[in-house]
């Protein structure tokens, strides 16, 4: 990465993972007091069932598909863009370190083990770069993701919970449960990845390009369709503009619980487990937060940006920790 954008966004590191574990037991003091009162946490705030269905569900998967293998398709055969990964053969270093890097202090970076984002930015070091990253991770990768999996997919388990509640007669403290657990572990286990030799940059460039575009294109036809064909309406898709201060605190403090934790949890597992990648753990843990949030609000905003400020925050520790200088 340029040496004064790395000077520019390290020095900050610390002081935000300051503020995050001192905020975080703020956070959890007034949750306990507040449980202790009998309030809960976060106010519960009721929504009609979602007007979709997993029929919807599936649609919305399939074009999914289509999308990608269009996009795919297009760049391959009218930009000439290489799909092939052409992976590093055996052998060859699997972590990169610099001297100035070690002299600092930071740890180096075990590419087969490492995120595809991690990979591009230790391979391919630069402004444009950081950029493309910040577009994809920060920005379009939370709204596309909490589009679909808190709010259409827990949405639909919302729906059959309800259904199964009046079937069932379960108690109303488990009502939303099972939703926020199944979305979470589907959330998890889609992330999940194996320990392999990293790809070359041109190849994780041009697939952090597509998932981009796929995920807008996907974004817009999701809600086009949901309002088009089932009549959702602004709320059903989980906006209320008049909210949004109060959902960008909900998202901070969130975060703030969350922080300790998640990443105590990665740092853990990655000492106890070396040869695995340990990430479906701590995203598990930190999809249950998002599940949280949106049953609680049935606001998709808290969601996002709590979603956004994670993301960042992975880069910020990338640049903290392991970036190479």
């Amino acid at each position: 990465m340029d040496q004064s954008l790395a000077e520019i966004i390290g020095p900050f590191a610390g002081l935000a993972a300051l503020a995050a574990f001192f905020g975080g037991i703020a956070v959890w003091g007034v949750a306990l007091r507040r449980k202790s009162r009998g309030i809960a946490a976060v106010a519960f705030e009721p929504r009609r069932p979602a007007p979709w269905s997993g029929v919807d569900v599936l649609a919305l998967l399939a074009a999914y598909f289509l999308i990608a293998s269009l996009a795919l398709f297009s760049a391959e055969r009218l930009l000439g863009w290489d799909f092939n990964p052409n992976r590093i053969e055996a052998g060859e270093a699997p972590h990169v370190e610099s001297p100035e890097s070690a002299a600092a202090g930071h740890e180096p970076i075990e590419l087969d083990r490492a995120h595809p984002i991690v990979v591009l930015l230790a391979k391919r070091p630069g402004i444009g770069t950081f950029l493309l990253c910040l577009a994809t991770v920060v920005v379009m990768a939370p709204i596309a993701e909490e589009f679909f999996f808190r709010l259409v997919l827990q949405g639909w388990f919302e729906r059959i919970d309800l259904r199964f509640r009046r079937l069932f007669r379960y108690s109303g403290r488990l009502v939303g449960t099972g939703p926020v657990l199944v979305s979470s572990l589907l959330f998890a286990v889609l992330h999940a990845r194996d320990v392999e030799a990293p790809p070359e940059a041109d190849y994780l460039m041009r697939m952090l390009f597509i998932d981009m575009v796929v995920k807008g294109v996907l974004l817009v036809f999701g809600v086009f369709y949901l309002r088009r064909v089932r009549g959702a309406t602004l709320e059903d898709l989980g906006l209320k503009l008049d909210k949004l201060p109060h959902d960008a605190g909900l998202a901070l403090a969130s975060f703030a619980a969350l922080f300790v934790p998640i990443y105590a949890i990665q740092w853990g597992l990655n000492a106890l487990l070396p040869d695995s990648v340990t990430d479906p753990a701590p995203l598990f843990l930190f999809a249950l937060g998002l599940g949280y949030l949106y049953f609680r609000t049935h606001r998709i905003v808290p969601a996002i940006l709590l979603h956004m400020i994670f993301n960042a925050a992975a880069l910020v520790v990338f640049f903290a920790t392991v970036a190479p200088k």
